[in-house]
């Protein structure tokens, strides 16, 4: 299983974007029951306003959009394939 994410979007002030620090499940992960829960930890807090809607899921090499919530204590956000 590979999951990766992408951000979108942007604006004013920091230009540095956040990078994913850590996913579970963790990259080349197998035997990952579909449906499985995914999370991604970013390397510096963001606007939970922006976060929605600015996720990509990749596996396989194809893209889905994804919806999410985030956590601006943990800095997490659970990816929600859209559709």
């Amino acid at each position: 299983l590979h999951n990766f994410l992408s951000l979108g979007g942007g604006g004013g002030g920091d230009t540095t974007p956040p990078t994913v620090t850590a996913t579970s499940p963790a990259d080349g992960a197998t035997g990952v029951a579909v449906g499985s829960d995914v999370t991604a930890t970013f390397s510096e807090p963001m606007d939970a306003a922006t976060v929605p809607g600015a996720m990509t899921l990749t596996a396989g090499g194809a893209s889905v959009p994804a919806d999410g919530t985030y956590d601006a204590a943990t800095r997490r956000g659970p990816p929600t394939p859209r559709g």
